[in-house]
Formats: structure tokens, sequence, C-alpha cells
């Protein structure tokens, strides 16, 4: 049986059923800041100490102002979506539909920088 995985609303088959992680069996936290901004704008914006198990850590990605970290966490989320009827018109029912996805994490360019030394080989 084949289960849909969806990255950035692509969705590609996946032929293991048994997608196997090794994020649950130990390994090393990397603790960052994650700053949340407030909607009120008298307040001041939120920051959360927060924290990934390295070896879920599948690729990252970098640019000027942050790290973009993808882990291999894959689980499932549960969305209702719209039945369209046959003139694709909505009936007035939705069914619930099962995603597979996984984890980013944004990091900031001074936690990329601990991540990038920390895991870089020398």
């Amino acid at each position: 049986m084949a289960v849909n995985i969806v990255m950035k609303n692509t969705k590609i088959k996946q032929t293991n059923k048994n997608m196997a992680c090794t994020c649950s069996k130990g390994g090393n936290m990397f603790f960052y800041s994650r700053k949340v901004k407030s909607e009120n704008p008298e307040e001041e914006d939120k920051v959360y100490q927060d924290s990934f198990n390295l070896n879920c850590v599948t690729r990252t990605y970098s640019t000027e102002n942050e790290v973009l970290v993808i882990l291999n966490d894959f689980h499932n989320e549960v969305r209702q979506v719209p039945i369209m009827n046959k003139n694709k018109k909505f009936s007035g029912q939705y069914k619930n539909q099962v995603d597979t996805v996984y984890s980013e994490i944004h990091l900031s360019k001074e936690d990329g920088e601990r991540f990038k030394q920390l895991t870089e080989i020398q």
C-alpha cells in the first residue's frame, strides 16, 4: 500500500509503508529560540526555547537571514475538505483527508550559525 506524502503542496508517492524514523531512538537535542510576533503592537514579541533531535535532520536550506531545517519526523494531519459533485460544485458535505507531512524549523541567523558549527565535519 502506498502512502501519500505532502511536501509544500507537492504529492509524492511513498512505496514503503513502514517509514522508519530514528528520531524516537535517542540522540542529541539542538535548542534554539523561536520568536512569536504579538498580534497587539503594544505587547512585546514572545520568545520560546524549543528543540529538535539532530538525528531527525534530513536537509537544510540556508538564506541570508535564516536556516530552514527539514526533519524526517513524518506524521499524519487530518483536515476537512469539501466534497464536490460531478459539476465541481460544493455538495454541502466535508470529508476527512489524511496527509503525511514533515516538520520544517526556521532557525534565526545566530541559531543557524551555531547549528552549522555543531554539525559541520571539519
